[in-house]
């Protein structure tokens, strides 16, 4: 029953990542490099969804308990959220 829970969750994150990187392309077509923040929030969240995605199948597929792919995820996100700070933290050091 997780797995299948899992799997529908991962059927439908496509469409939100999708939906995602389109509003990344409308932002990067405005040219304002203000908005360069939000295109790294939308890239971000999809590349974020896709790691965290593969490690989780990942896991499944070595058939890790339930609790260590949990803990697994939430890693993989906390990382991927670190990565996209720093980055934030990088470019308004530039544009100063």
């Amino acid at each position: 029953m997780p797995k299948q829970i899992i799997f529908g969750g991962l059927v439908i994150l496509p469409v939100y990542m999708i939906w995602r990187g389109v509003q990344a392309v409308t932002v990067l077509t405005k040219h304002q490099p203000e908005d360069q923040l939000k295109v790294i929030d939308h890239v971000g969240f999809v590349l974020i969804s896709l790691f965290d995605g593969f490690v989780i199948v990942s896991a499944l597929d070595l058939q890790a308990p339930g609790w260590l792919v949990a803990v697994i995820a939430v890693r993989a996100v906390g990382v991927g959220i670190f990565g996209i700070n720093v980055r934030k933290k990088t470019l308004k050091m530039q544009t100063m």
